[in-house]
């Protein structure tokens, strides 16, 4: 048998002072690191973090079959994403942008980005993740996260009901002149007043 990469009492040191939140199978709730007397679970997958990337790997995992145990040293859930007012950067045409009259696609979305990105943009990577946008975005429609087919001018995130806006500078000089201007700042819809 191999020996582990990293021993229970080493993760559970490096998950910082204070308290740590920590996803056990079955649980939805935060587990402090104190009351941690042991650690006799396996699983196939963990996942360190519980911000958007550590939650869609953890969830893609689960649709497979695959035992995932989350963890987060902050004492919430959500991690930076948590920080976010939970906007997602998307485009190339998504369903939220075509059913508000907009139309975009994954070339101009890559001109704005790379074009905006300061002297080092990593183009292969933007080039993917303009590709993969739309799906990106039915892909959490499909989970259940819920976008009003709504649009604000605001420059802001709105405290209404619209879930599409310019989350960017695509509205400003120079951007406007290396893409052609389109919203792409997807947020999930929310009612006027609700907390």
């Amino acid at each position: 048998m191999s020996e582990p990469l990293l021993r229970r009492r080493e993760l559970l040191a490096g998950l910082g002072a204070g308290s740590a939140g920590l996803l056990l199978p079955g649980q939805a709730a935060a587990v402090s690191r104190q009351d941690i007397r042991s650690w006799d679970d396996t699983t196939d997958v963990l996942v360190a973090g519980s911000g958007s990337a550590a939650c869609s790997a953890a969830i893609e995992a689960r649709r497979k079959g695959v035992p995932v145990l989350l963890i987060e040293s902050l004492p919430q859930f959500g991690g930076s994403s948590a920080m976010s007012g939970g906007v997602v950067y998307a485009g190339g045409g998504t369903a939220l942008q075509r059913a508000g009259g907009f139309e975009d696609g994954v070339e101009d979305m890559y001109r704005f980005i790379a074009g905006n990105s300061g002297s080092h943009p990593q183009l292969r990577k933007i080039q993917r993740y303009c590709e993969e946008s739309a799906a990106h975005f039915d892909w959490m429609v499909a989970l259940g996260v819920p976008y009003n087919e709504r649009f604000t001018s605001a420059k802001e995130l709105s405290l209404g009901d619209e879930s599409l806006y310019y989350s960017g500078n695509e509205l400003a000089w120079p951007a406007c002149d290396n893409a052609r201007p389109v919203p792409r700042g997807h947020v999930p819809g929310r009612r006027v007043g609700a907390l």
